[in-house]
């Protein structure tokens, strides 16, 4: 996980951003979810954790493969409800990754109240991938309109 402040050139709106790639066992992804966290408790401001969880969080998130067990989904959904943060809601693709036989939405953009109260950009865009298995997450910000007088 690698987080850091962004400063938007036009409109001077700051907010906080994490770039997530969870590991692949549930074990090992205790971790992620502890800094994230700790994280939420020391950010002040809007933030938003975008990326690769490698979990799910229903067994809706997954078409074909294993059963969806309730190991898989409870780390994830006990630090949705920890903290208060919530999935920004997404256009395009349902789910992010597959192997061609197992779809899964594992990818998402994880927002606080901070961002909800503060912050424009209330989607993600889930891109249709292009080399990867895994759909590529945009979140767009729009550049303020200039209000200078129309040329006569």
């Amino acid at each position: 996980m690698i987080t850091g402040k962004i400063t938007l050139i036009e409109s001077k709106e700051e907010f906080w951003f994490s770039a997530i790639y969870g590991a692949h066992t549930i074990e090992q992804r205790k971790n992620m979810w502890e800094e994230l966290t700790q994280l939420h408790m020391e950010l002040k401001g809007p933030w938003i954790a975008m990326g690769d969880y490698n979990a799910i969080q229903s067994w809706e998130d997954r078409y074909n493969g294993n059963p969806v067990m309730e190991a898989e989904i409870r780390d994830f959904n006990d630090f949705l409800e920890n903290t208060g943060m919530i999935e920004l809601r997404y256009v395009g693709r349902e789910f992010t990754w597959t192997n061609s036989h197992v779809h899964s939405k594992i990818d998402r953009a994880l927002v606080n109240d901070g961002w909800m109260m503060n912050m424009r950009q209330l989607e993600v865009v889930m891109q249709d991938p292009l080399f990867s298995d895994h759909t590529p997450l945009c979140l767009y910000f729009e550049q303020e309109q200039q209000n200078n007088p129309k040329p006569f």
